[in-house]
Parts: structure tokens; sequence; C-alpha cells
């Protein structure tokens, strides 16, 4: 029996959706397995699973989680794990639950479909049950996600490209379908019309969703990390530029850009990118996540004349840096960023923040209290009005009186 165990493409979290599908799929399975042994299971499943003949509405939810027989339930739970905890890594769980759900009512609705229009009475007494219509809506999504991937057999111990275990399973069910139709006079068991829809179902929700171009990019950047790892940075730009001409503003791409320029020994490059990534973090609101690249981008910047790294982030841009590096406990280079704001864009309505904390970042922690109280001073003078006025005047105070 063919059936895949894993695949190249790990989760990067816990996929605790998946794990708790599994859990549900196999107490059920397991509590249908008590009343089989004990004659008891045919109500139980024309309940819960979907009777062509007379179906109840909900059983086109519940049928998902009643598996008849060990067998199947152990299949369906390869394929779960396998392609659902890629698809809940993909699409977060609150949306992959609602696929799983929606693939195996669509797949429940064709299958009833099929066999209550097309089979002959007899074999619309059979219940319609099992999880297997929404892993095959979840084998869709992940096949056009990680279009890449491979997945490991157990038995025969293979790693068949994804491509082709896809094509072989809708070969098979297409196969498998129309024989069914033609040449079998009643359900055979097996609901091959329910995996065809689920899939289907799968790869136009990846369509809807754009996993595809999501995939594209997680490759690229795997493919652009790899060629830095081996320190070929003109590879890892290619790659990189790739992703910027769908996603300009692609905070990874850009710092990972400005570090390939850098490496590469092109200062203007380096500063393009870099200016550009710390634009987007501070607009993102990643302003610790802006501190610490500023930082390890400090180097090349400090080389670019003062006016002119002056001009690269706007006075609001800068105090929002100020105030990373300021949480980062980055106090001389907050103080240097804000510094530089108050001498270069003294009208702006940031540059009173800006110079406030520059004066209580001299004082309280650098300890650099000549210049605190030169930049006292000039902060009374330009703002006589300003609400922290009384504050300053406090903590200037407060350094004057000695300490008992």
């Amino acid at each position: 029996m063919f059936l895949p165990y894993a695949s190249d493409n790990p989760p990067t979290r816990r996929p605790v959706v998946t794990l708790s599908l599994i859990g549900v799929l196999t107490l059920l399975s397991f509590y249908v397995e008590s009343l089989t042994r004990k004659g008891v299971a045919s109500p139980f499943l024309n309940v819960y699973g979907i009777l062509p003949s007379s179906p109840h509405p909900f059983s086109f939810f519940t049928y998902l989680f009643v598996n008849d027989g060990l067998d199947r339930l152990f299949i369906n739970l390869c394929y779960l794990w396998v392609f659902g905890s890629g698809v809940e890594a993909a699409v977060g769980r609150g949306k992959f639950l609602s696929i799983f759900v929606a693939g195996g009512v669509i797949g429940g609705v064709m299958e009833w479909a099929v066999v209550s229009t097309i089979l002959p009475p007899e074999a619309r007494t059979v219940p319609i049950t099992g999880a297997s219509a929404a892993c095959a809506g979840l084998m869709g999504l992940f096949a056009v996600r990680y279009y890449r991937a491979k997945l490991l057999f157990a038995f025969p111990p293979i790693r068949p490209h994804v491509a082709i275990v896809v094509t072989t399973f809708v070969v098979y069910e297409m196969t498998a379908g129309i024989i069914g139709l033609l040449f079998t006079s009643q359900r055979g068991g097996v609901a091959h019309w329910a995996h065809i829809s689920g899939f289907i179902f799968g790869l136009c929700t990846a369509s809807l969703m754009q996993l595809s171009g999501e995939g594209q990019r997680s490759y690229l950047e795997q493919d652009a990390a790899k060629a830095m790892e081996v320190s070929v940075p003109g590879q890892a730009i290619k790659r990189w530029e790739s992703v910027l001409t769908t996603e300009p503003e692609n905070a990874l791409a850009l710092k990972e850009m400005a570090r390939a320029w850098n490496l590469l020994g092109d200062p203007d490059a380096t500063t393009e990118y870099a200016v550009r990534a710390l634009k987007v973090l501070l607009k993102e609101g990643k302003r610790s996540e802006a501190a610490h690249f500023s930082l390890e981008m400090r180097s090349v910047l400090e080389d670019r004349p003062a006016l002119e790294r002056a001009s690269l982030l706007t006075p609001g841009e800068q105090l929002q840096l100020g105030i990373g590096l300021e949480e980062s406990e980055a106090f001389a280079a907050c103080a240097d960023v804000l510094r530089s704001l108050s001498v270069h864009h003294p009208e702006s309505p940031e540059t009173e923040m800006a110079l406030l904390k520059v004066i209580t970042i001299y004082s309280l922690r650098l300890h650099r209290n000549g210049e605190a109280d030169i930049l006292t001073r000039l902060f009374l003078e330009r703002y006589p009005q300003s609400q922290w006025r009384s504050l300053l005047e406090k903590q200037q105070q407060q350094q004057k009186d000695p300490v008992t």
C-alpha cells in the first residue's frame, strides 16, 4: 500500500488543528468499531453517515468524522498528517479547519449526487463515510503551495515528487470512478467522486488564495538564503529581486538585498535597500526589528555625509527608529539618531520629543551631564511653552540636589 508518512517540508510550528482532527477521527472511529463488533453500527452510520436514499442534512458534515473500518482510518490519518500539517502552516489554523470541512462537504454532496442519480437503487442503502474527500482537498492545496516538495513513503521506501503523487492519484480516481459508473452494479465502498471533487475544490481554493505565488516567494527566499550561506551574494540578489518584483515592500527581501550588496562592497546599493527596509519595518510598527537592523547597517550608513543621513528617513521615521533603539537599550545610537533629527529638522513637530529624549538619555543613561545641560538650555529657549517644560526643570533640579 502506497502511503506517505512525511514530506520534505515539515511544519514550522505545531499543527494543532491537524493533531486535534487526528485525535477526534481516531476516537470516533474506534467507537464505530466497537459498535460494529456488537452488531449495532448500522443505525449509527445511517444517521451520521450520508445515507444516499434519505440523508439527514447534518450528515453532510458529520460523515467526515465517521470512518467505517480501521483500515480506512489509517489511510486517512496518513494523508491528513502529511498534507494537513503543511496546509495548516500555509493558511493558518482557522482557514485550515474551514477548508477541511468545506472540502469534505463538497465531496459528500458530489458522491451523494452520483450515487442517488446514476447508480442502481441497492447502492443507495450503503452509507457514505470517511474524511477522504477532505483529505483530497488538502492534497490539492498542498500540491499548489509546496509544488517542489517530495513525499516520503515507508512501503516502498521512495521519495517521489508531489506532482507524481498527485497525478497518479487523479488518474487512479478518475479511472476507478468511471469504471464504477460503467461496469459496477452498486457502490464498491470507495467514494471516488468524493475524492475527485474534494481535490478539485482544493485546487480552486489554492488558486483563490494565491498559494502558488506564496509558494514561489517562499522557495525564492529559501534559494536566496542558501546562496548567502555559501557566500554567493550575486545569486541571492537575483532571487530577492524576483521577490521584490511582486512584493516591493517585503522587509525580509529588502534586508537581505542590503546584506548581499554589503558583501559585494557596494555602499550605495547597500544604503538604498537598508533604508527601504527600515522604512517598511517602521511603517509596519516593527521598531525593535528596525532598531537591530539599523545597528547592523550602522557602519555603512555612518559613512554617508551627515546631511545625507538626515534626509534618508523622514522626521517621523527617525523618531520611531530612535524609540526603537531606546527600547533595545542601544542608548548611544538612539541619542545620535534623535540628535541628528533636532539638528537637521529643527522645525519638525517630532523634534521637541526627540530633543527631550536625547537630554534624558545623556543625563540618565550615558552620564554626559555637560551635553545634557547644553541641550536643556536649548530646549527651554526653543520650546518655552512646551508641556514637558516642568518635567525637564524637575529633572534638572534633581540632578543639582545632592544625593543623601
